[in-house]
């Protein structure tokens, strides 16, 4: 699933002191904009709808975002890891430790290409990576997102922001999976009283503990973190906030390089 840029993590620049003083007008952005606009309308992308005062920041980040979406050439994360050296022998060739190792390098890898997996807790390793080999990673769509360049823990603007969600095809078989292994009580409640015709599986807790040390997605697709007082569209500590890992390492101590 993609979702579009943030604005700019610094903001409008600030207003002029002064009471009812205006921001002065920036014929640069103004021409760009204007630009964006044509090149949106040439590519018929002429369905959506603007509000009259959304401030030029904004419009002009969207505007470049869609017609980015509209142009990006067409792969999928399996050659994109490839091309970066990630090998990705079939899960059959991999012993237990080499598959957990090959594992995490496949997320961390994805993760600093702004794509992160979730809702993995339902599947032991080799479940997880074999999914990822078969369906999630031959999925093809638009390339969107680069390597992130990181400034200690903290990532610029993320720009796209990806999700790998074996669980987000919308079939009756993922919503058990997700009303079983990851719904809260309110949320299973909330289902039952829209679809009461549907089945409601018992809660169960997941067989395994994954999730927790997975790469998060920046905020604010992901959690914010904990005294963070950044505006939305900023960066975001990766660090987990509920149990303050750092998940953009393997968790298992495992060197994870190929030979």
């Amino acid at each position: 699933m993609n979702r579009p840029p943030s604005p700019d993590e610094h903001g409008p620049e600030s207003e002029p002191s002064g009471e009812g003083a205006a921001r002065p007008r920036d014929i640069d952005q103004e021409i760009r904009i204007n630009e964006l606009n044509e090149q949106a309308r040439e590519l018929g992308l002429t369905s959506f709808e603007k509000a009259p005062d959304i401030p030029p920041d904004i419009e002009e980040a969207f505007l470049a975002s869609m017609i980015e979406y509209e142009t990006a050439p067409i792969s999928c994360p399996f050659e994109a890891l490839e091309t970066e050296g990630v090998q990705l022998p079939p899960a059959e060739d991999l012993g237990e430790i080499e598959l957990n190792r090959k594992l995490w390098q496949v997320i961390n890898t994805l993760a600093e290409r702004n794509t992160f997996v979730t809702h993995t807790d339902h599947l032991s390793d080799r479940e997880l990576y074999d999914h990822l080999w078969t369906d999630s990673l031959r999925e093809m769509g638009p390339v969107l997102v680069k390597p992130v360049k990181r400034i200690g823990k903290r990532p610029k603007n993320p720009g796209w922001v990806q999700f790998i969600d074996p669980i987000g095809s919308g079939s009756e078989a993922d919503t058990l999976i997700w009303l079983r292994y990851y719904a809260k009580q309110e949320d299973r409640d909330r289902w039952a009283d829209q679809f009461p015709d549907d089945p409601m599986p018992p809660q169960e807790k997941p067989k395994y503990d994954r999730d927790r040390l997975l790469p998060k997605a920046p905020f604010p697709f992901g959690p914010r973190a904990e005294g963070d007082e950044s505006e939305v569209g900023s960066e975001a500590d990766e660090t987990d906030p509920s149990d303050g890992t750092d998940p953009a390492i393997d968790p298992y101590k495992i060197d994870d390089s190929d030979e």
